[in-house]
């Protein structure tokens, strides 16, 4: 696992330094290495993003991990500035029945079977929904114990993915 960082600190409105782990080592080092477990479990605690990566022969890629609860402005923008920006939520299925969130259909033919729904959006102080803050916000409370079905909108730009047991795998 890694704990990603950007090779020089982004600036928001080119003033504020954007989100930038202290934990977070530079990755323009000579040499690849993996963190410790230990490392990683310690960053996804305190709310930054890991890099997992499943099996070095499928696809050459890993997924990015963050605690949806700790999802941030500043975090959401720089996953979005550094993957191809189609965001997944894993939530358990009886958090998705509880939103009302379908599949997003009804037979899965996507060759890993990954449980996508169908998108959304948060719909209390968001605009459009595509903007770094809205898909922080919007992340947020999708694990918000306290929003309901009709606090969002459908379709959106989140896409929550029912969360299959653990398991050992290579991929989602």
């Amino acid at each position: 696992m890694l704990i990603p960082t950007p090779a020089t600190p982004l600036k928001l409105n080119g003033t504020s330094p954007a989100w930038r782990s202290g934990r977070a080592r530079d990755l323009l080092h000579t040499e690849f290495s993996f963190d410790s477990m230990e490392d990683a479990l310690a960053a996804f605690a305190h709310g930054e993003p890991i890099i997992v990566m499943y099996h070095e022969s499928r696809e050459n890629e890993g997924d990015i991990l963050m605690s949806a609860s700790k999802c941030t402005t500043d975090a959401m923008a720089w996953i979005i500035k550094y993957t191809s920006g189609y965001i997944c939520v894993s939530l358990p299925g009886k958090r998705l029945e509880n939103l009302d969130i379908p599949m997003m259909a009804p037979y899965n033919q996507e060759r890993h079977r990954t449980a996508y729904t169908i998108t959304v959006d948060y719909k209390h102080g968001t605009t459009t929904g595509i903007s770094a803050h809205d898909r922080s916000l919007t992340t947020r409370k999708l694990v918000d114990p306290s929003v309901v079905t009709s606090d969002f909108t459908r379709p959106g730009h989140m896409v929550p993915s029912r969360r299959r047991p653990f398991r050992t795998q290579r991929s989602h």
